[in-house]
């Protein structure tokens, strides 16, 4: 049982810091498009005489930002399920040991 604690902390300590470090990720890909998406309608560059005609020029000129932003945000998404699933494992070891105290 010892052994089943530690790897459940383990697992939570590992995934706190892995949702951390997607966070962050996520974050920073967020202000390089935005960035960028900025500086292009500062610059006059932003073509279009409707919003949906700039949001599709933009989608056409700021693919690579855009798909790493989505990338970003798919692992950061993928790394809170992780943590909530290391979350759920600590709860069931806690469980656990709660019985097997209750049982002796």
């Amino acid at each position: 049982m010892e052994t089943r604690i530690e790897n459940a902390y383990s697992y939570l300590e590992k995934a706190t810091k892995d949702a951390y470090a997607a966070g962050e990720n996520s974050i920073s890909k967020k202000e390089l498009y935005d960035q960028s998406v900025a500086k292009a309608y500062a610059g006059g560059e932003v073509q279009g005489k409707n919003q949906a005609e700039r949001d599709g020029w933009i989608a056409e000129h700021f693919q690579p930002e855009a798909e790493n932003l989505f990338a970003a945000q798919e692992q950061e998404r993928k790394a809170k399920l992780n943590l909530e699933l290391a979350r759920i494992e600590v709860e069931k070891t806690r469980a656990l040991l709660r019985l097997m105290e209750l049982t002796r």
